[in-house]
Formats: structure tokens, sequence, C-alpha cells
């Protein structure tokens, strides 16, 4: 009969996993679990954030555009400075203002014909108002 090399060593606690190490692995397994959840809750915050900022910037384009429609149709119309608006639009506010169009040389030029238009749009998503600012130019003769 051959000796056991290691000993008598109890067969029974070799064999199987401790209760130590199942622990361990729950932990682990639910860490990264976790971290998974998180980016991707992350990604979908994100994505709600880009559409509404794609949506804003599709109505200030809009609006910009039947500006210049209407001055093209009617010079006479040509809003003067000061001139401030607002409207609604798919759930976002949307405010306008035409301020004295100003390059910034020195000294400092003023165009008659031509406004600086600046349009603001903000909208509540989630809890959290976000606003974007678009600042352009308009003119009676373009």
């Amino acid at each position: 009969m051959l000796n056991n090399p290691f000993g008598n060593r109890n067969r029974s606690r070799d064999a199987g996993v401790s209760l130590t190490e199942v622990l361990i692995t729950i932990v682990i397994i639910s860490l990264a679990v976790i971290i998974a959840l998180r980016s991707e809750t992350q990604v979908w915050f994100d994505f709600g954030k880009s559409k509404n900022l794609r949506q804003a910037i599709r109505i200030i384009q809009d609006r910009v555009e039947g500006i210049k429609t209407g001055i093209r149709a009617n010079a006479a119309s040509f809003p003067s400075i000061g001139t401030t608006d607002s409207t609604v639009s798919n759930g976002m506010f949307l405010r306008w203002t035409f301020l004295r169009a100003i390059n910034n040389r020195t000294p400092p030029d003023t165009f008659p014909d031509a406004r600086q238009l600046d349009i603001v749009a903000s909208w509540v998503a989630k809890g959290r108002r976000d606003t974007l600012k678009v600042t352009t130019f308009v003119s009676r003769n373009y």
C-alpha cells in the first residue's frame, strides 16, 4: 500500500468552495453590474439631452428663416433695434431680441441696415432647465 505523501488530510475539506469565496464572487459580480448600469444610464441621459438640443437648434433655425423670409417679402417690416418677441414651440420657450449690429473694431462701426439677432431657447427636461443661446445677423440688403 502506498503512503499519502501529503499526510492524512481530510478530503472533505478540499472539496468544493468555501462560503468566503462565494461571497467574494457575488460582490465582484455585483460591482460589475452596478458599473454597467450606471454607464448605461449616462448614455440614455446624454441621448435625451442631445435630442432636446437638436430640437432647439431646429426650432431656432426655423425662426431665423421665418424672420429672413419676412424681411425679404416686405423690407418695410425690418425690425427696429430693441424689438423683442417670444413664443412656445414643442415645449420649448423661444425668445428673440434685435440689437444694433456692431463690429469689434476700434472705433466700432454700426450697420444701420443690419441687426444682431439673439435667440434664446429654454426647456425643462427631467427637472433640469437647459438653455441654448444663438447669435446671428440679419440684413435688409442681403
